[in-house]
């Protein structure tokens, strides 16, 4: 079997399923559902030759009293098994309890994608136990302010804390934008070191000159030299886009540089003629 056919062999593992015996109730799901066990090919040919029942009324209540006697069987074996797994269970399992005011761990396995599995901590907090709701159930506060109801099983002992007050959340300052006047303006009661002075005074001169008038920038047509005539072939300079434009004197094709043969290739039959004479 492989991971693309899985979904043929299916009903064969399902079939096997259905037709097992439980080890708790000792009926297979089929027996409990229809009454009678699977008949199989096998079965049918070990079985010996004799006259099938006819169906009818006695058939109908034989099957209903075969039922109820396997239901009956299947609810005490039920509660037998539960009794083991609760006394198995009750071997190894610890009874906690936190008090009120106790702060605790909370466990949360689940993790942001991008964070590594190996340095991530599954406990999060400090919180704070305010509130026993149940043998099972508490109700801790966060560093945020906000309440959860969690299980017993969430939660993990902080020592080492007993009697600190809880922390305020914290809150990060907000930054505020500053104008452009007074950004590198010295403070008289704070800012009385040489190099605030500084560069205060150097702010000011820049944007002193920036406000004065200045020269307007030449225009790039005055540095470009004067357009030569136009040689043969091409259009006049009034008929161009852009009169300021130089042709290139670099020839444009292989033929105009002479690059190539004088003559046509030679093909074999050329070759092999004039090999032959």
């Amino acid at each position: 079997m492989s991971h693309t056919d899985w979904d043929l062999k299916l009903p064969y593992f399902l079939w096997a399923y259905r037709a097992t015996p439980h080890s708790t109730t000792g009926y297979s799901p089929f027996f409990l559902l229809h009454g009678r066990e699977v008949v199989t090919p096998a079965n049918e040919n070990l079985r010996p030759k004799v006259p099938k029942p006819t169906r009818g009324p006695k058939l109908i209540e034989s099957l209903k009293a075969s039922l109820r006697q396997a239901y009956s069987a299947v609810a005490r074996a039920n509660r037998k098994s539960y009794v083991a797994n609760k006394e198995r269970y009750d071997k190894r399992a610890k009874l906690r309890s936190f008090e009120v005011g106790s702060y605790v761990y909370l466990f949360k396995p689940a993790r942001k994608p991008g964070l590594s599995k190996k340095i991530f901590s599954v406990c999060s907090g400090r919180y704070r136990v305010t509130a026993k709701l149940s043998e099972l159930n508490y109700e801790i506060l966060g560093q945020s302010g906000r309440k959860y109801v969690v299980h017993l099983r969430r939660l993990k002992a902080c020592h080492g804390t007993a009697g600190s007050d809880y922390p305020p959340a914290a809150k990060w300052p907000r930054r505020s934008r500053q104008k452009r006047d007074t950004m590198f303006r010295p403070d008289t009661e704070t800012d009385t070191c040489p190099t605030a002075i500084l560069a205060y005074q150097l702010a000011s001169d820049k944007t002193l000159a920036d406000d004065s008038p200045s020269t307007p920038p030449a225009s790039p047509l005055a540095s470009r030299p004067a357009t030569s005539p136009p040689s043969a072939g091409e259009p006049d300079t009034a008929e161009r886009k852009d009169p300021t434009f130089l042709p290139s004197d670099t020839p444009r094709s292989n033929r105009e540089l002479a690059i190539g043969r004088s003559t046509p290739p030679v093909t074999r039959s050329q070759t092999r003629d004039n090999f032959s004479e």
